[in-house]
């Protein structure tokens, strides 16, 4: 489902990326109303994975993140007013690289603006020409003038920003949703049983790097074309076989990103619900095991 256009909501869409990307903002995750927020503008992405962790980030993740931030505005703002204040007879920036780099961001920011905005991933292709064009414009200048420590302290705020903001919660075991929520089945599925997920990409590809059961995707194997045959196939099969409840209750991004999709596998929920019972609850929903068949004397 695209996403692109030149639009405000794009704009808006990729300029919340691009920052999370140069500023982390996984802390904000921590905060319900901006839970409320981003879910609101971004229906279609799949952001449990960061409410699972946000909800988990201690007081240095939920504190920290918030004094680094307002330093490094107003240091933003020292800077771009000590820039205007240097005369370009003291330093003549590269007119050709800075051109370059400027080329070079606004064709990247096009392209993605006219494609998929909201995805962050996308926009870290972007830094590169992002943070050249930064220091062409403002570092090198600053230095140039006589002020070298201007920038090395906004690189020092920013990395101590990144940590507290975003790499100490995903440093965190208690927030890692993909292997909270797997831990049971990796413990407890065997070799030749079966697990279902309609889980994201992400889930599903951990879970069979550390299950030794078969790990079959919802999204990716069933279609509407094979749907009877593999129905049929699946409840012919002897296997154990668990699913995880968003099989059952699908996830409300993928209903937005895929709606075709979305009424297929709801249909396949349904179908699926009488053959299994609940073995274990946990915060994802619980995980459900198929009931065992039985065959008439």
């Amino acid at each position: 489902q695209p996403e692109g256009g030149l639009s405000a909501a794009s704009v808006i869409k990729g300029t919340v990326a691009l920052v999370q990307n140069i500023t982390a903002g996984n802390f904000l995750f921590a905060f319900e109303k901006f839970q409320h927020a981003i879910v609101h503008l971004f229906p279609y992405r799949a952001l449990t994975r960061q409410i699972f962790t946000g909800h988990h980030a201690d007081i240095l993740a939920r504190t920290v993140p918030w004094l680094t931030l307002a330093i490094l505005f107003v240091l933003g703002l020292v800077m771009l007013l000590r820039r205007l204040q240097i005369s370009r007879t003291v330093f003549r920036p590269d007119g050709m690289l800075a051109t370059a780099a400027a080329l070079w961001f606004g064709l990247q920011v096009m392209i993605l603006l006219l494609t998929e905005p909201g995805g962050p991933e996308n926009w870290v292709m972007v830094l590169p020409a992002f943070w050249l064009l930064i220091t062409t414009t403002l570092y090198a200048p600053l230095a140039a003038a006589g002020h070298p420590l201007l920038p090395l302290v906004m690189a020092t705020l920013l990395c101590a920003h990144n940590y507290f903001g975003g790499f100490r919660l995903l440093a965190d075991p208690r927030g890692d949703y993909t292997a909270c929520k797997s831990a049971w089945l990796v413990e407890n599925a065997k070799t030749n049983d079966v697990i279902l997920t309609a889980d994201n990409f992400e889930f599903m590809r951990y879970l069979r790097y550390y299950s030794r059961a078969e790990v079959i995707s919802l999204i990716f194997e069933v279609t509407p074309v094979n749907h009877d045959a593999w129905l049929m196939k699946l409840r012919c099969r002897p296997d154990r076989i668990f699913a995880t409840a968003d099989v059952f209750d699908l996830p409300v991004s993928i209903q937005h990103r895929f709606p075709q999709l979305a009424v297929l596998l709801e249909k396949l929920g349904h179908e699926l619900a009488p053959d299994f019972t609940c073995v274990t609850t946990n915060e994802f929903g619980g995980v459900f095991l198929r009931r065992p068949t039985t065959t008439p004397p």
